[in-house]
């Protein structure tokens, strides 16, 4: 027996069902109002880029802090091989004065390692400071039989010398793109660091 919807109950199933979709937009609302939770969105979002910024800070200042390193202690290296104090001197000599230097054994990992100096006579003929090419530093990822090369003049009394040091050092976190400005940097964190200077032997 089919049984008929009557006035009374159509109007009771409109009425429940404006009284479903009011509550939905009630609840809607609400949820859309709601600030619970609203500080940590606003952290997850913000800590990556605050750790980002924080790990570049620590990285370019310890850079800073290797580099003048590097600086003093070649200055004071050379000085002492301008006055003839390191008798003999050779490229494993020089290099072996810089790297014990104090600063430079409390700031740059693997000196003894990773140092390589160049060393050359100025030529009163033409005065040329030859050191505008690429510096010579350590290969991070050498070759099988692979041997730094040398190139370390001791010069004569009353030479004009000029030299520089090229350190290879490796960043203190993992390699990231905002790095890649660094000199030699490469797939491993390595970069180098580069110091010049000049010098006149004195007689002795």
């Amino acid at each position: 027996m089919t049984r008929y919807l009557t006035k009374p109950d159509s109007a009771k199933t409109l009425a429940r069902r404006d009284g479903k979709i009011h509550g939905l937009v009630r609840r809607a609302r609400r949820w859309w109002q709601d600030e619970n939770g609203t500080t940590l969105v606003e952290f997850s979002v913000c800590l990556p880029l605050l750790l980002l910024f924080l790990f570049i800070t620590l990285e370019f200042s310890y850079l800073i802090v290797r580099q003048v390193a590097l600086d003093r202690a070649t200055d004071e290296t050379f000085r002492e091989l301008r006055l003839g104090l390191i008798s003999e001197p050779t490229h494993e000599k020089v290099k072996t004065a810089i790297c014990a230097k104090s600063l430079a054994q409390v700031s740059l990992w693997d000196c003894d390692e990773n140092l390589l100096l160049e060393v050359r006579q100025v030529e009163k003929s033409d005065w040329e400071f030859n050191l505008n090419g690429r510096a010579n530093c350590l290969n991070t990822s050498p070759p099988d039989g692979y041997e730094p090369p040398i190139d370390f003049a001791e010069g004569n009394e009353n030479q004009l010398m000029i030299a520089r040091a090229c350190l290879i050092q490796r960043s203190l976190f993992p390699p990231m793109p905002m790095l890649a400005s660094l000199r030699r940097y490469d797939d491993l964190g390595n970069f180098a660091l580069i110091s010049r200077s000049a010098f006149v032997n004195e007689p002795f």
